[in-house]
């Protein structure tokens, strides 16, 4: 009996490869003794593909002495198997170590668990877009009569509203909206006065900056940029409340209860939105006015007195009446949109997610589109 070869290597004493002479099948046998773990992993496949490229006919690599196998060895030393293959076999595994390297060989051999996307061609995805939309002006559709219905009943019985639940919904939606609608406002008002004066003070027309910040800040950006603030804090958070009571059957739970839901649920939030959003207008047409003051008094030499006058002037009860009107109808917009979305939400969380999603979308753009549709009107009639 021949004695081994000393080591071929030796790493850290934790992996040793020892080379022995080749048995009566005449395949030269490499010993694996120590841990076969990350911190040696890469240490020892370099080893490894040494001594197997130092073999010229066939190998079988004993892992009797192995100690301990992880999931980054098993990898490792599959992958350089699998480079010599046809030519390297694996023998002495102990069952543990067995066990981890079966795991890993299954591991490629294995059906994914999610089919790979099919390729889906442009007709098909033209003609599901299609249907989806379809399905959306459905649903729309039928989600405000059934609101009609219901609306026409609660004021046959205004009883049946839940009344108690307006006064914390307006605080909701509008008190604890405040702070961030006088803020944005101040601020676009602040950057209107800016470009504006910017522009007059090159033809020593400053006061007119006044003018332009009250009649812009009253028609369109006080109410355009509060129902868009409502859309982000309101809309969002009432989707996501009625989604997750659609999905947590809730919903299913009132109607078992004799609760008509768009009674219990969306009117007092439709009437907190138009009580709510008009007022915000209001409220934001200060604050814009307020940061054109602002900018006009430090910036482009006005004194304020000057400024509240010639705001006054400019100002007419039309100016301040169109915003109002627009911030009904967005006030609207917000809240129909809003529980609708809720309300025809399907798929667990992941389904309350892609409403409130779509909800902040869609209210915005419908914002947009009927604020340029009210602008229209009011110039057609010269309001």
């Amino acid at each position: 009996m021949n004695d081994p070869a000393p080591p071929a290597t030796h790493n850290d004493g934790a992996i040793r490869i020892e080379r022995h002479p080749g048995g009566a099948d005449g395949a030269v046998e490499l010993r694996v003794a120590g841990r076969l773990d990350l911190a040696h992993a890469n240490t020892f496949v370099r080893e490894l593909r040494r001594a197997l490229d130092s073999v010229s006919g066939r190998a079988r690599v004993d892992l009797a002495g192995i100690e301990s196998l992880d999931g980054a060895g098993a990898s490792l030393l599959l992958h350089v198997l699998h480079e010599h293959a046809g030519r390297v076999e694996l023998a002495g595994a102990p069952a543990d170590v067995r066990a981890v390297l079966d795991l890993y060989r299954g591991a490629d051999a294995r059906e994914p668990l999610r089919a790979p996307p099919e390729h889906v061609g442009v007709a098909t995805q033209v003609g599901k877009a299609t249907f989806d939309i379809a399905e959306t002006v459905s649903s729309t559709l039928a989600f405000i009569g059934e609101l009609f219905v219901s609306t026409v009943a609660a004021l046959r019985a205004p009883r049946s509203i839940p009344w108690h639940q307006l006064m914390g919904l307006i605080e909701r939606y509008g008190v604890d909206s405040a702070a961030i609608v006088i803020l944005i406002n101040f601020l676009m008002g602040l950057v209107t006065a800016f470009q504006a004066g910017v522009q007059m003070e090159r033809f020593g027309a400053n006061i007119f900056v006044a003018d332009a910040v009250a009649i812009s800040v009253c028609r369109e950006l006080g109410p355009l940029m509060a129902a868009m603030i409502l859309a982000g804090r309101s809309g969002a958070g009432i989707a996501a409340e009625l989604g997750t009571m659609k999905v947590g059957e809730e919903i299913d739970a009132l109607r078992t209860l004799g609760l008509d839901p768009h009674r219990y649920l969306v009117v007092p939030r439709l009437l907190s939105l138009l009580i709510a959003v008009p007022i915000l207008t209001l409220i934001a047409d200060v604050a814009g006015i307020a940061g054109g003051a602002f900018i006009s008094v430090t910036t482009f030499d006005l004194t304020l007195s000057t400024y509240v006058g010639r705001t006054q002037a400019a100002l007419n009860i039309w100016h301040v009446g169109t915003g109002v009107i627009k911030s009904v109808a967005f006030g609207l917009i917000i809240g129909l949109t809003a529980c609708e979305r809720g309300l025809g939400t399907r798929g667990g969380a992941a389904g309350v997610g892609r409403s409130t999603t779509s909800t902040v979308v869609i209210i915005i753009f419908l914002l947009v589109v009927f604020d340029f549709l009210f602008s229209l009107v009011f110039q057609l009639f010269g309001v």
